[in-house]
């Protein structure tokens, strides 16, 4: 293309001097008609070469023209050759733009059935959503149902091995009455029944008449001791029998019990020492606790030797009180210790070989234990016996020192 321009502006002045150049033989025909034929000679052997001039620009001309046509040729070629890129282009184009419609048709579809999916999915875990919740809620009742049944079954069983411990402790109560009747309580009465025999079998002095009836006036305490025991102790296993605690004031309840025991003391010469102040309060059943003490004082006075001595004392505490009978008699030997407060009953005869049941201690320690306080008891053989009861202060008592205060019961 370039070339065909280049070609172009290099015939233009050719064909301009050729155009000179028949002006000029146009004009040497007019000299040769006139008076120069010199310069007509000139002007036409300038036309002689302007006819191989124009020779050479037709020849120019043709080769322009067809170069022109070859040019236009060409470039109708090339715009051809641009509108099938053009369209090759646009086909492309529409094949994309299909292609891209196609794919977001196919990926429109793919999400409408991902919808449609997700949408019955929804529907189905809402169904099975209620259906869960529809089952925990029964579930739930179930399980508040069982726990009621559990707790009924558990108040039940409670119900009964309540019921299975009274029977128990009714069919112990009833084991240890027969026990008490047939062996301890018989025997006094069985020795009671001799000497009456040998009275009324056999003439007596008066010296031997006063020995026999000592003997059967120490049989006849030890029955009723026995009986009195066995009556309290009985009375304290009834149903309707219950433990009324209150303030107890101690000085006043051993007052009593040593006025009790000041006659068996006076007997043996045995000194009576306490130290119980007015300010010494307890929480405890009045009634049971002068059992407690009435027993313990007792036994001390049967296993103190004559002109021996005893002594109550008490400690008072934050919240505690301790009540201690400590005596010098005859003590206890060790491997009875553990055995005092239990069943087997342990018994040894006193100082003056009086008889026991050891009912006493066994009552001394339940009696103690339902008042919400505990016994013990610590002994040296040969050197004395001390039991001490610790039970709940009552509001009101002020602690105190042991003194102590001599009571001589002659």
């Amino acid at each position: 293309m370039r070339s065909i321009l280049l070609l172009l502006l290099f015939l233009l002045p050719l064909y301009a001097q050729a155009q000179n150049l028949l002006t000029e033989k146009q004009a040497a025909a007019c000299y040769s008609d006139r008076t120069d034929p010199a310069h007509a000679a000139l002007l036409i052997s300038r036309g002689t070469n302007f006819l191989f001039i124009k020779q050479d620009i037709n020849d120019l001309n043709k080769l322009s023209t067809e170069t022109k046509l070859q040019y236009e040729t060409a470039a109708r070629e090339q715009e051809n050759q641009h509108l099938r890129a053009e369209k090759k282009k646009q086909d492309l184009t529409i094949r994309h733009h299909q292609v891209v419609m196609a794919l977001g048709t196919a990926v429109l579809i793919l999400l409408l059935v991902l919808l449609a999916v997700l949408h019955r999915s929804r529907r189905r875990g809402k169904t099975a959503y209620k259906e869960l919740q529809q089952a925990h809620q029964r579930m739930q009742a179930q399980q508040k149902e069982i726990i009621l049944q559990k707790n009924e079954l558990m108040t039940q069983s409670a119900v009964l091995r309540a019921q299975n411990e009274e029977l128990e402790q009714h069919k112990q109560f009833r084991t240890k009455i027969f026990s008490i009747i047939s062996h301890d309580l018989r025997t006094p009465f069985n020795s009671i029944n001799s000497v009456l025999r040998l009275v009324l079998h056999k003439s007596m002095d008066e010296g031997q008449m006063k020995r026999v009836f000592g003997l059967l006036s120490r049989d006849v305490k030890v029955a009723t001791d026995m009986l009195q025991n066995l009556l309290v102790w009985s009375q304290a296993q009834l149903e309707d029998a219950h433990v009324r605690l209150e303030p107890v004031n101690l000085q006043q309840l051993v007052q009593e019990n040593i006025t009790f025991a000041s006659v068996q003391a006076a007997e043996k010469k045995i000194q009576l020492l306490s130290n119980i102040g007015q300010d010494a309060v307890v929480h405890a059943d009045r009634e049971m606790l002068n059992f407690v003490l009435r027993n313990l004082l007792m036994n001390a006075v049967k296993f103190t030797y004559e002109s021996g001595q005893i002594e109550i004392t008490v400690c008072v505490q934050e919240t505690r009180v301790t009540i201690a009978v400590r005596d010098n008699g005859k003590g206890i030997p060790s491997k009875y210790i553990p055995k005092l407060f239990t069943e087997e009953r342990v018994t040894t005869p006193g100082t003056q070989n009086e008889k026991g049941t050891g009912l006493g201690l066994m009552l001394c320690r339940e009696f103690v234990e339902s008042q919400n306080g505990s016994i013990r008891a610590e002994s040296e053989e040969g050197k004395g016996s001390v039991f001490s009861i610790c039970l709940e202060r009552a509001a009101g008592g002020t602690p105190i020192k042991e003194e102590t205060a001599d009571l001589l019961l002659a």
